[in-house]
């Protein structure tokens, strides 16, 4: 589960800044499956296939508040029960296809912002014991601490204002 964590924590969504972005997280595959189309991925050439259809999507995500960590400003996501039970689904085949050696079979997650693939999480391998996720946005390093915070608000913002009719 730390591991887990950590990956979201790390992982950063590359997004262009407007305020009603839709933020999902679709199936990401090394090679093509039914009901996938192609996909560049910034952060990662080895998954090159992401579903058409969101596998958590944004009115999944229920809540988004920030919080600090060690290394900045991270944003802690209430997910729905159905949004844990299919992160679960997809740890357990993601170490079946380990124990059994086959990397083609291995899932992501991919984020998805307004249709466009932004970035893969790899290493979902841990499942998650509470209906919270993590994610560090991608706030430059350079950033000053109260610009950090500031942009940080704003991812959390874009996932509460997806609720609102």
């Amino acid at each position: 589960m730390k591991l887990f964590r950590m990956i979201l924590t790390m992982a950063a969504i590359f997004l262009s800044v407007h305020s009603q972005a839709q933020v999902e997280f679709h199936l990401a595959y090394p090679i093509k499956h039914t009901g996938t189309k192609a996909a560049t991925f910034p952060n990662d050439d080895m998954f090159r296939y992401v579903s058409t259809q969101p596998y958590i999507s944004s009115s999944e995500l229920l809540s988004a508040r920030v919080q600090k960590s060690n290394h900045g400003y991270i944003i802690e996501i209430n997910i729905s029960q159905l949004a844990q039970r299919k992160i679960n689904e997809l740890v357990a085949t993601n170490v079946k296809s380990l124990e059994d050696r086959d990397f083609n079979r291995h899932i992501a997650l991919g984020v998805v912002v307004d249709g466009e693939p932004k970035q893969v999480i790899q290493g979902i391998l841990h499942p998650l014991t509470t209906d919270i996720m993590w994610w560090s946005p991608p706030i430059s390093n350079r950033s000053s601490d109260a610009t950090a915070l500031q942009e940080t608000n704003l991812w959390a913002k874009r996932i509460n204002d997806a609720k609102k009719p």
